[in-house]
């Protein structure tokens, strides 16, 4: 094959039956052969969506097996998870839930983290989870992790009425979370942010703007 070409698929796996789909996939390499992935479950009206860690293994040549483990860690608490799902270090994960459950006005933005075993075995407990503060998070809208950028430090962004981003400081073991910054870097609307790593410490933020 040519560099470049693209192949057929390989193999196709449903692991999970839900009526209405689902949204905000997110794989990440636990160990060699084993795949963990973050999702939410999309209910119906009102109702909050459901968000799933789970893994399984696919081997090298691209054959997808059974599911290993599943767990619904945020049943009808959280809104769905980002898009994006971070291995902190060793058996340690991360990811982030914009918490729906509070009154308009009231919403909060929460990262969690947990750990997974190089088999794929999910301890079903958060090691630790934290609400960010300081900022507007009334129906905010995440984004991602974006990148590594110093030791445990993270950035981290999303939209609302303003797009903002912020630094997330996360220890190795899990154990603590902190937000040291956060920089809203467009006021009045914009959505689809991506932030990319140019050199060294410069990141450059883009979004599609919302004219009003």
């Amino acid at each position: 094959m040519a560099i470049g070409d693209i192949g057929s698929v390989l193999d196709t796996f449903k692991f999970g039956d839900h009526t209405n789909g689902a949204n905000n996939w997110s794989p990440v390499k636990l160990s060699e052969g084993i795949i963990v992935i973050s999702y939410s479950k999309i209910l119906t009206g009102a109702a909050h969506d459901n968000s799933f860690i789970r893994s399984y293994p696919i081997d090298s040549s691209g054959n997808i097996g059974s599911l290993i483990d599943s767990w619904e860690e945020a049943i009808s608490v959280f809104g769905p998870p980002v898009d994006a799902l971070l291995n902190v270090s060793g058996d340690i994960f991360a990811t982030a839930y914009r918490d729906n459950h509070h009154s308009a006005g009231d919403d909060n933005l929460t990262v969690i983290t947990f750990s997974v075993d190089k088999f794929g075995v999910i301890t079903k407990s958060f090691v630790e989870q934290t609400r960010f503060t300081g900022v507007n998070l009334d129906n905010f809208q995440p984004q991602g992790f974006v990148r590594k950028i110093g030791t445990n430090i993270y950035i981290f962004y999303g939209f609302v009425s303003d797009s903002t981003m912020f630094t997330v400081k996360i220890d190795a073991d899990g154990t603590s979370i902190t937000q040291p910054d956060n920089w809203t870097y467009v006021t009045g609307g914009g959505t689809y942010h991506r932030i990319i790593h140019i050199t060294g410490d410069m990141t450059q933020p883009m979004g599609v703007a919302a004219l009003l």
